[in-house]
């Protein structure tokens, strides 16, 4: 994805030709990315958390596009804990929740609509995570065609790596709360999955990556720590200045 283009949606004063354009958001408020994403100046928009790691190309993302207005990974953690809203009844176990972290929009006057009632109901309802409300308005929505995506493209529970293998996919895109809880770094350095994930974690995920057909990998290769592996998974180029600048500009509120 050399061509796309990447804007920054900040309550800061920032100046980086990292960023096509910055635009400035309403400050105070703890979840603009529902601002950034009805705001989105491209018929197509990725959306990505300050503190996801993209570890290769995902032009496909687009492609759900084609036929459906927005898409987001499934989270596998399933309790609710939230009531019904306005009246509603619960959501069943079986309906999978979603993560915010990675959201792709399609522009267009129903898109822009639903996410100003996704706001609007966050603000009412005053909860820390924007994903309850989400959630209910997905479980009872018939005006958005929403696509589920897998969930490599939102990978955040890292034990699972240990029981992860190729024909499930390779994680495109990491996503690890923990990152905020550190130092942002120096914005101008590659990402060290050994830092972000340990040598051990590290290892499964260039391992899966180097691996997966699907990025043009060899499924051959073995899972490291089995005798045998070949030792030539070459360093992969992780998304680098963009996200480190956005962690270091929250780092510094």
């Amino acid at each position: 994805m050399p061509d796309a283009q990447i804007d920054l949606f900040t309550d800061q004063q920032v100046n980086d030709p990292t960023f096509d354009q910055i635009h400035p958001t309403e400050q105070g408020y703890f979840r603009p990315k529902i601002t950034a994403m009805r705001d989105s100046r491209f018929k197509r928009t990725v959306y990505l958390d300050a503190d996801v790691i993209v570890c290769a190309p995902v032009p496909e993302l687009f492609d759900v596009l084609d036929t459906h207005d927005l898409a987001a990974a499934q989270e596998i953690l399933f309790g609710r804990g939230t009531p019904p809203a306005e009246g509603k009844p619960p959501i069943p176990l079986s309906f999978a929740p979603i993560n915010s972290g990675v959201f792709v929009v399609k522009k267009s006057p129903a898109t822009r609509a639903y996410l100003d009632r996704w706001s609007t109901r966050l603000r009412k309802s005053q909860r820390k995570l924007d994903q309850p409300d989400l959630e209910h308005m997905l479980f009872n929505n018939t005006t958005i065609r929403f696509a589920t995506l897998p969930y490599i493209y939102n990978f955040k529970r890292p034990n699972l790596l240990k029981s992860w293998v190729p024909l499930m996919g390779a994680p495109r895109i990491l996503h690890n709360s923990e990152m905020h809880k550190r130092p942002p770094g120096d914005p101008e350095q590659l990402f060290d999955l050994k830092e972000e994930y340990g040598p051990k974690n590290a290892k499964i995920i260039e391992w899966l990556l180097a691996a997966d057909a699907q990025l043009g990998g060899d499924p051959s290769l073995q899972r490291p720590g089995f005798q045998g592996h070949k030792e030539n998974v070459a360093k992969l180029p992780f998304a680098r200045s963009a996200l480190r600048k956005i962690r270091r500009l929250i780092a510094g509120r």
